[in-house]
């Protein structure tokens, strides 16, 4: 019996290991979740679908990015989508590819950026 890790809490613990540590000031104090907190930069993932193959789980994430200012989420949103298709060979995922995005999307008070990528995520044998 082959078995998945969380596509979505592999991302979220993937992305709260690398943002504290980079340089840029817009990554500092980013909130990674499935929820969005009241406010402050995060981002925020959730599973949109994806097929399920053997040995393999296709998963397709949506990805929303919040800051106070559009540069920075834009900034952030960039960033986030580049640390996510950087990381096959980490851990469980095997291929990364962007579907969509970074686009814009109103959000009163803040700026708001969507994209989804779609990770492939190696299985595991149950015993």
């Amino acid at each position: 019996m082959i078995g998945f890790p969380d596509p979505v809490l592999t991302a979220v613990d993937y992305l709260q290991g690398l943002l504290p540590s980079r340089p840029e000031a817009y990554a500092a104090n980013v909130e990674v979740g499935v929820d969005k907190p009241a406010g402050g930069r995060s981002v925020v993932l959730n599973r949109d679908g994806g097929p399920v193959r053997l040995t393999q789980d296709t998963s397709r994430l949506r990805v929303r990015v919040w800051a106070d200012d559009y540069q920075e989420a834009s900034d952030l949103a960039g960033l986030v989508r580049t640390l996510l298709l950087a990381a096959p060979n980490t851990g469980p995922v095997v291929r990364a590819e962007s579907f969509s995005g970074p686009s814009d999307v109103p959000d009163s008070p803040q700026y708001q950026f969507l994209f989804s990528v779609e990770w492939t995520l190696r299985g595991f044998h149950l015993t």
